[in-house]
């Protein structure tokens, strides 16, 4: 957990000081890496979660980046959806990150099922 908690607050700060293009450009990520298996992705998104806890304001993106980094670090492949939904008058972004087709952290399929994927990242 220290390592998900260290991420956690690198990836806020980073935002908050250089902003998200700098951000991203800096973060390296490899595409060829192979998926994780289930059971790692479950315990960094745990991870990430309980360490989220001790972070100001750990938005949806700062969760999605620190827990690709994670999965990066051990040599997984990754990637991170960001989309967007209107209820009435509601306008919602919302960031998530998948691996092997499958949410690792965000929410579920049924839930995102909502949005409109506008980027991916990784």
């Amino acid at each position: 957990m220290l390592s998900s908690l260290i991420l956690l607050w690198f990836v806020r700060l980073s935002l908050s000081l250089i902003g998200y293009n700098r951000m991203i450009r800096r973060v390296s990520f490899q595409p060829n890496l192979p998926f994780p298996s289930d059971a790692l992705a479950r315990r960094v998104a745990l991870s990430i979660q309980t360490a989220s806890h001790l972070v100001p304001r750990p938005t949806c993106l700062v969760q999605a980046l620190a827990a690709k980094m994670l999965l990066g670090i051990r040599g997984c492949a990754s990637q991170i959806k960001v989309g967007v939904r209107r209820n009435g008058d509601t306008f919602g972004a919302h960031a998530w990150l998948i691996s092997d087709g499958k949410v690792v952290l965000g929410g579920d399929t049924e839930n995102l099922s909502s949005f409109q994927p506008l980027m991916k990242i990784g």
